[in-house]
């Protein structure tokens, strides 16, 4: 998933359940749990690559992603927040990608996880979705992964602004 999905539902851990010691690392859960859903995610494969021409747009999608969900977060919690636990939970929240972003540089010690956080998490499994002449249309469940993202967003959301 994008990262303003990520960075709602740490929000959401942090704003409500009271006890760090449990929203915590519910909220660096909630990043596989979001994972395994049905999603896409826009291209940043230059990120890793600071000089190539694409760094900018690759990290300028990151940086409003980024803004987008802190945006929406701040707008939605009260001033009652415990700030700094907010802040911990989305970090937690959005660990898993910043680790990926990491694996970019190639750090040998996060290969097992990013492999087991790609490859294992994210689903990749095939799904009829349209049938034509008898036979179905084979499609990722990925290719639904806007509304999902969008839907879990506004979930969070609601959850945020419920008080």
């Amino acid at each position: 998933m994008i990262l303003t999905p990520h960075i709602l539902a740490g929000a959401v851990a942090a704003a409500k359940i009271q006890n760090p010691l449990i929203g915590l690392p519910l909220a660096f859960l909630s990043h596989f749990i979001l994972d395994a859903l049905p999603h896409r995610e826009y291209s940043i494969t230059r990120i890793s690559e600071p000089k190539s021409k694409n760094f900018p747009r690759s990290a300028g999608k990151v940086l409003v992603d980024f803004s987008l969900g802190l945006g929406l977060v701040m707008w939605a919690v009260g001033p009652e927040i415990n700030f700094p636990y907010l802040v911990g939970a989305i970090f937690l929240a959005i660990l898993p990608d910043f680790f990926q972003l990491l694996n970019l540089l190639n750090p040998r010690w996060l290969a097992k996880f990013n492999r087991w956080h790609c490859d294992i998490i994210h689903l990749k499994y095939p799904l009829p979705t349209k049938w034509r002449a008898g036979r179905p249309k084979i499609r990722r469940l990925a290719d639904w992964g806007w509304a999902s993202q969008i839907v879990c967003s506004a979930v969070m959301l609601i959850i945020l602004i419920w008080r």
